[in-house]
């Protein structure tokens, strides 16, 4: 059984204002944003909770961001369980809260922007 999420969805919204939407979804839901984020990323630590669903777990979400054609976004998640340290855990996680963290983000994200058709 594999801890990590890794998926992929695209949006009719240029890589900017879906990155905007994805880290103002991330800081509702709860997810601090990391200090040293690479351009062009939304990085956030989720720690033991998404929202109102408590989890057993701190999660991590890396969402990229790029542009396959005008007026489409992409935008690419990975989702991990950390240590509190931030490492990414190998074994000992409890349940799927790197899923649950998952489905939170995509619901929130396409609630507010259009996914482009396809």
């Amino acid at each position: 059984m594999g801890y990590e999420v890794k998926e992929a969805r695209t949006y009719a919204a240029t890589a900017g204002e879906v990155r905007a939407a994805a880290a103002e979804v991330a800081a509702k839901l709860g997810g601090k944003a990391a200090k040293k984020a690479a351009e062009g990323e939304v990085d956030a630590t989720f720690n033991k909770a998404v929202g109102n669903k408590v989890l057993l777990n701190r999660i991590r979400v890396v969402l990229r961001f790029s542009e396959p054609g005008p007026g489409q976004c992409s935008a690419a998640a990975e989702v991990f369980p950390v240590d509190p340290v931030g490492q990414k855990l190998l074994f000992g996680v409890m349940g799927e809260p790197a899923r649950a963290v998952a489905n939170a983000l995509w619901a929130a994200l396409d609630a507010r922007v259009a996914r482009a058709p396809g």
